[in-house]
């Protein structure tokens, strides 16, 4: 299991490393560990990512932003919706 800051959830460490597509910190592919988990259902990332698709990229600074599911976004992208999927939607 790994340790997450108040307010998260905890998931299995082989969760915490599967890349989340579309999604892109510094340093490569984004995994669950890039993003904390609000008490709101919203996920807030905790380094800088980029958010692609095809036609989009939109770079996003560490918690200056929450994914809401349910809602598109940047790039029409439901990214907490993604991450509840991979991540854990509890």
């Amino acid at each position: 299991m790994a340790l997450a800051l108040a307010g998260a959830i905890i998931v299995p460490s082989a969760v915490l490393a599967q890349a989340i597509p579309g999604i892109k910190t510094e340093a490569g592919p984004a995994s669950c560990v890039d993003f904390q988990k609000n008490s709101d259902g919203a996920w807030t990332p905790v380094k800088n990512i980029t958010v692609y698709t095809d036609n989009c990229s939109t770079r996003v600074a560490a918690g200056t932003f929450s994914f809401q599911p349910g809602l598109l976004i940047f790039c029409n992208a439901d990214v907490g919706s993604a991450l509840n999927r991979l991540c854990g939607g509890k």
